[in-house]
């Protein structure tokens, strides 16, 4: 059966000369979903990388299972990458992706900023407007392993009921573009950050990026983070190495490594 049997939805294939297959449907459940499924395509082809994108998802899902709430025009992808890398190794890397998309958000004239771990925001008065997630999950198909990096960034408008909590590129930027325009600065920059970082060493340079790029003030920003079954409330102290959350608390600093922030005081 094909993808395109297997997702009930047209779509329409490039192959570009640098190895990338890009399937663009009208409906998917979700990006990731097919994602998984065009990886048999690149059997054999040691220079290939993919991307899967949809007008519209019907289950597309961001960190712990929560489902993205689609504005009137949302950019909605998955990558694919090989790696060779354990896990271990990706330590960071989804912190490097956050710099990818904010430099193709800039190109496109829209000025945002980082929250950890894979947030896109926009400061607006003091407070912070979501324009967008990212979510890396990774995914090993008989000795391979690929890395699926999904990618949700609103373009034009947002929902009534998200208005104080969210925005859109056309918003910041004032203009509008297409989304073929987008999807090429994401490609570039997107695929440019994941290269550098799956074949080689410079997961430094990226995380010194990020935290130019980031919402949070080194020793202001007051973050409360779950993690597992406990709240850890802390000062910003910067990165730590591989992109752990470094928080100093009345009991000394903590470095986080996964969670979701809970409250945050800029």
């Amino acid at each position: 059966m094909s993808v395109s049997e297997s997702f009930e939805s047209n779509y329409a294939e490039i192959r570009r000369s640098d190895g990338l297959q890009w399937r663009h449907f009208d409906s998917v459940t979700s990006t990731m979903d097919v994602a998984r499924a065009i990886i048999p395509d690149c059997r054999g082809d040691t220079r290939w990388w993919g991307l899967v994108t949809a007008d519209k998802q019907s289950s597309g899902r961001g960190r712990q299972g929560r489902v993205w709430e689609e504005g009137q025009v949302t950019w909605m992808g998955t990558f694919v990458f090989p790696t060779v890398k354990q896990v271990a190794q990706l330590s960071g890397y989804s912190l490097g992706i956050g710099v990818g998309v904010a430099r193709a958000c800039e190109e496109l004239g829209s000025l945002v900023s980082l929250k950890w771990p894979n947030d896109i925001v926009v400061e607006r008065d003091s407070c912070l407007a979501k324009l967008g997630g990212i979510l890396i999950e990774l995914e090993d198909n008989g000795t391979e392993r690929f890395v699926l990096v999904g990618i949700g960034l609103n373009v034009t408008g947002v929902p009534c009921s998200l208005q104080d909590q969210a925005t859109s590129l056309s918003m910041v930027s004032g203009k509008s573009f297409s989304m073929g325009d987008l999807t090429e600065r994401l490609v570039t920059n997107v695929g440019k950050v994941s290269q550098a970082m799956l074949s080689g060493d410079s997961s430094h340079d990226l995380l010194v990026e990020w935290e130019k790029k980031s919402c949070f003030q080194l020793g202001r920003t007051r973050i409360s983070v779950q993690v597992s079954d406990r709240v850890i409330t802390g000062i910003y102290q910067g990165l730590a190495d591989g992109g752990a959350l470094r928080l100093q608390t009345g009991d000394g600093e903590h470095q986080i490594h996964s969670g979701h922030i809970q409250a945050l005081e800029l």
